[in-house]
């Protein structure tokens, strides 16, 4: 997702460091389409 290619160009990671952040990567963007679509129930 977009914060998985912002660290990768700000930050002079590796590409080892950076599929450490894979997994982290992957719970933000499950939680917030979660998120999304708990509200999207509620307010449609």
């Amino acid at each position: 997702g977009s914060f998985f290619h912002a660290t990768g160009g700000s930050v002079n990671m590796s590409i080892g460091d950076r599929m450490k952040l894979i997994p982290y990567e992957a719970c933000v963007g499950l939680t917030s389409t979660i998120v999304s679509v708990i509200l999207y129930l509620i307010m449609g």
